[in-house]
């Protein structure tokens, strides 16, 4: 059931905020006095104003000026006339009357400022009760009202900071040039512009993980992405980003315990079958002093939609609980919208483009893991190739890096010159929108629960 503006603002049976003398003035001193009218166009839209009849005047003044034209109450009246709207905005004799509220042309900011606290009122009853009433709608789903709930508070807050998103070039050519800057700074210092990945050569190849971006990191089962998920999540925790991880696959306690073995050197059968030593013990006290003190934060609710996890780190983000969002992974992920006769690659696409706005509105790195289709096993190196991604749709181009992983021993594949290829992996950037592609060499032990950068120099992790 659908409810009414003016039924959800006079809901509580009480007159809504409203200050119809400021906004008579504000109008007024609009017809009067030319050279204020862009000031004031830039502060206020026609909603601001509670009367109709306002609105609809102002909304005539703003017509008239985008035309060039002059602005008085005869100009006005025509242009009301011409809309057929003259007589709703009150007629001639009632726009006469409007010059005559005009008193102090110094305090028109100071109106201007009044009528949007006024406009803010009503807009926070509004979408209040609108959301209660919503509430008790059985039909009603709960993130889509969450999503109209934050839609409605954006718009809002265009009014609040004056609701101008144009910005001249002079103001982007002073954020790029400090961009640059900081940029040059962080490389002097050996930092990457984005948050550190863990492995030198990723962070040389794509600058870190940068805000907004959506990653795409995709393998076939057993290829390790979740073990990768967990290394970046150790390494960005590290280096003090908050991080966010939504496990659809594993439990929460699963995880940890593969971040135990990441962190200590225990073998995993022991750790697994309870046979530990007292030399294991001490590792796994050290293992467990270090994690208590990470900013790392499981959401493991195995029926969860990518919906979801957009309101819930806005949460964290508002907290400052949200530095770094992975999740794990996209094909898991409930992304039905409630839409009949659509098919499973459009409901990806759908999740994958939720997945780029929430990382663009909460302005973190997102990691999205996905499956690879089998094709790439029907190859003779079994490498994967951009062209794998499932039900793909949309997923390639709304990510803004895509990273295949791979290990050939899973396949009991060797060197060019038939050398063991056993604990080596490679992470295959198959695009990258803000650096270079290539392929990045990591390191892992049998377990997969070890990883560390790759060093043809050394033995490889038992």
């Amino acid at each position: 059931m659908k409810h009414t503006r003016q039924e959800t603002l006079i809901d509580q049976g009480r007159v809504p905020p409203q200050a119809l003398d400021l906004e008579e003035a504000v109008l007024g001193a609009l017809m009067l006095f030319g050279d204020i009218v862009d000031g004031v166009l830039t502060r206020l839209r026609p909603e601001v104003f509670y009367k109709k009849a306002h609105q609809l005047i102002f909304k005539a003044i703003i017509t008239l000026n985008f035309r060039g034209e002059n602005i008085d109450e005869l100009t006005v009246v025509s242009e009301l006339r011409k809309s057929g709207e003259l007589d709703l905005a009150g007629g001639v004799y009632g726009i006469s009357l409007l010059s005559n509220k005009v008193t102090n042309l110094i305090m028109i900011d100071q109106y201007c400022l009044i009528l949007i606290q006024q406009y803010i009122k009503r807009e926070i009853i509004f979408s209040s009760n609108h959301a209660i009433k919503e509430a008790y709608e059985d039909t009603t789903d709960v993130f889509d009202m969450i999503d109209a709930f934050e839609s409605r508070w954006e718009k809002t807050r265009e009014i609040v900071t004056s609701g101008s998103q144009v910005k001249t070039m002079d103001f982007l050519v002073n954020q790029a040039m400090v961009r640059c800057k900081e940029r040059e700074n962080l490389y002097r210092q050996g930092r990457c512009v984005g948050i550190r990945t863990g492995l030198l050569d990723l962070d040389k190849k794509t600058g870190g993980w940068r805000n907004s971006d959506l990653i795409i990191m995709a393998g076939r089962p057993g290829m390790g992405k979740t073990a990768m998920m967990l290394f970046f999540a150790l390494s960005a925790a590290e280096s003090g980003v908050p991080v966010c991880i939504y496990s659809l696959e594993m439990a929460g306690v699963n995880l940890i315990d593969r971040l135990v073995m990441a962190v200590c050197n225990i073998d995993q059968k022991r750790f697994k079958s309870g046979a530990m030593r007292e030399e294991d013990w001490q590792e796994i006290n050290k293992a467990e002093k270090v994690l208590r003190d990470l900013p790392i934060y499981v959401d493991d609710n195995p029926v969860v939609s990518i919906r979801y996890i957009r309101s819930h780190a806005k949460g964290m983000k508002r907290k400052g609980k949200c530095g770094l969002i992975l999740a794990d992974y996209l094909q898991l992920a409930d992304v039905s919208s409630g839409e009949k006769n659509r098919n499973r690659e459009w409901e990806i696409s759908q999740a994958s483009r939720m997945a780029k706005i929430t990382a663009k509105d909460l302005d973190v790195p997102f990691i999205l893991l996905s499956q690879l289709n089998r094709e790439c096993e029907k190859r003779n190196d079994k490498k994967p190739m951009l062209s794998d991604l499932r039900e793909s749709g949309a997923i390639e181009q709304d990510a803004d890096q895509v990273i295949l992983v791979y290990r050939p021993a899973f396949y009991k594949l060797t060197g060019l010159s038939g050398e063991d290829l056993t604990g080596l992996g490679q992470l295959l950037i198959e695009k990258n929108r803000e650096g270079s592609t290539g392929e990045v060499k990591f390191q892992h032990n049998e377990s997969l629960t070890k990883i560390t950068p790759y060093d043809q120099f050394t033995d490889r992790i038992p």
